[in-house]
């Protein structure tokens, strides 16, 4: 019997923002690997935006695992001063580079346990996007990415009450932000509704 995995829509799109946007990339998803791309993305001085649907990162693990517990192990110790060693052995904490000068967060200092509480690691994934500044725009719904000409189209749902939208046969008031990036060399593009 397989275990189906869950794993964030990440949607990565490297080329320029159109419309006075600076981002060269768009994440999709605040997860825990949204998260660590924007790390490496803000490490390598790459502008990114990452866009989540919930008020928090991680919101995944609000619901799941069902019985509250993480199945892969909190691995304390190793045996091993090496700090690559350690963190390749750490299935829980989120990639940190060994020179980052804002110091390391890792899992083990928000749990002790060898199976531990989902809150736990919704705690630290929070703790670890504000501690590397990691940029999110919470409360985001992207509603369909498409390739149109030769531009790449993100729209999100603001949930606002300016602009009217027609939705089947009834009318809906929302507004809808577009961020359009330039496709790079003899890409095809994307297009994916979400």
């Amino acid at each position: 019997m397989s275990v189906p995995v869950l794993f964030p829509l990440l949607l990565l799109f490297f080329a320029p923002f159109v419309q006075g946007k600076d981002a060269r990339v768009c994440i999709i998803g605040a997860g825990p690997a949204g998260v660590q791309l924007g790390y490496f993305f803000q490490r390598q001085n790459i502008p990114y935006t990452i866009f989540e649907r919930s008020s928090i990162p991680a919101s995944f693990f609000q619901q799941f695992p069902r019985h509250r517990k993480l199945v892969s192990l909190n691995k304390l110790g190793t045996g091993s001063d090496d700090y690559e060693f350690n963190l390749r052995h750490d299935w829980n904490s989120l990639i940190t580079e060994e020179t980052d000068d804002r110091g390391h967060l890792l899992f083990r200092d928000f749990s002790t346990k060898v199976f531990p509480h989902a809150d736990s690691f919704l705690e630290y994934v929070a703790a670890f996007q504000q501690r590397y500044n990691i940029s999110v725009s919470y409360n985001t719904t992207v509603t369909r990415v498409h390739k149109q000409n030769q531009h790449q189209q993100v729209e999100e749902d603001g949930h606002d009450q300016d602009q009217e939208q027609e939705d089947k046969d009834e009318r809906t008031k929302h507004h809808k932000n577009k961020y359009t990036m330039n496709i790079n060399g003899d890409d095809d593009g994307v297009y994916v509704e979400v």
